[in-house]
């Protein structure tokens, strides 16, 4: 009886101690007088800004070769792109066909304030791992991602390089995966 009344009380200042957390968290800088202001590492970035010009629902042309020397796979889709979790992260939502079968992605883009960084993550119905990019934008805005993800044939994991770059007009961005 005494351990479940210490686990109760143990428990009942855990929540205690989160739920003033999550409550501080969500006013700081929202101008609530006492307050102290919102840490830098926490406050949306020009990058974030930025990610809202990605934006939108656009007509995906694909050229892929599944193997070197072979003739090229082309294929289109459609990309959704939306700002989420107050602005803070953008989420592509991929549907295309991939040799004649529904293909699905998904994408949770950020700025990584501590890191300094772009972050993506990917994941789609053809494959059950989850690939992590990182990479920068550079002043002409072309966005170069790293990461690795496993190589179609062996299934090892392999490094890889994604190049966005936006055209002059920013209305066409050109994707290039490199492995």
């Amino acid at each position: 009886m005494k351990v479940a009344a210490v686990l109760a009380i143990a428990l009942g200042l855990v929540a205690a101690f989160t739920l003033g957390q999550a409550t501080a968290v969500q006013t700081e800088g929202q101008g609530m007088e006492g307050m102290p202001p919102m840490p830098e590492w926490m406050q949306l970035t020009e990058c974030h800004k930025e990610m809202v010009k990605s934006c939108g629902t656009f007509d995906v042309k694909g050229t892929m070769w599944m193997v070197p020397g072979e003739p090229a796979e082309e294929f289109q889709a459609t990309a959704t792109r939306k700002m989420i979790m107050d602005g803070r992260f953008v989420q592509e939502d991929f549907v295309s066909e991939f040799m004649g079968m529904p293909f699905k992605g998904m994408s949770i883009e950020g700025y990584d304030t501590i890191a300094k960084e772009m972050v993506s993550i990917w994941i789609d119905s053809s494959s059950p791992y989850l690939s992590v990019q990182r990479g920068k934008v550079e002043k002409d805005g072309t966005m170069v991602m790293m990461g690795k993800s496993p190589d179609m044939m062996s299934g090892d994991m392999i490094d890889n390089k994604i190049v966005g770059k936006p055209s002059a007009d920013g209305n066409t961005m050109t994707m290039t995966f490199y492995k």
